[in-house]
């Protein structure tokens, strides 16, 4: 009973630790209002034509925004990039407060819609995902 009982719970703890998302972030385009970082998990992927990559984004001071109580110190962002196109879509974001609680989470559900929906935001020369983008290309060399 103990040993069905053992596997039991470590069946359980697996299944609760292997859900959660590991992330290795690589800072990238900081200044004094704000602290970005990616996942550098992307530049693991092959060659493909759509990559997905969450962004971190310290707010200094943090952020007002009129639907949340708390302020937004904390904002993690999951884009989609079209790399023939350069375009991108957001999938995700989660908002966190200073003690990095959760405030806010949406999920877009864009990922079955036509690309021209899906990727309707042009990636300007010099932003940070221009710049994400130029470290997957290069990875890719």
């Amino acid at each position: 009973m103990k040993l069905l009982f053992s596997i039991l719970m470590l069946l359980f703890y697996m299944n609760i630790y292997g859900q959660q998302i590991e992330h290795r972030w690589k800072s990238i385009d900081n200044n004094e209002k704000q602290k970005n970082w990616y996942d550098i998990g992307v530049l693991d992927s092959g060659y493909v034509d759509v990559i997905n990559v969450w962004v971190m984004q310290m707010n200094i001071p943090p952020l007002v925004v009129d639907y949340i109580e708390t302020p937004v110190a904390k904002t993690k962002t999951l884009y989609t990039i079209n790399l023939k196109t350069a375009k991108y879509g957001i999938l995700k974001a989660e908002y966190y407060d200073a003690s990095n609680k959760n405030l806010q989470s949406f999920d877009y559900k864009i990922e079955n819609l036509k690309d021209e929906l899906k990727f309707n935001y042009p990636i300007m020369e010099n932003s940070f995902l221009f710049k994400i983008i130029k470290d997957f290309i290069e990875k890719k060399k």
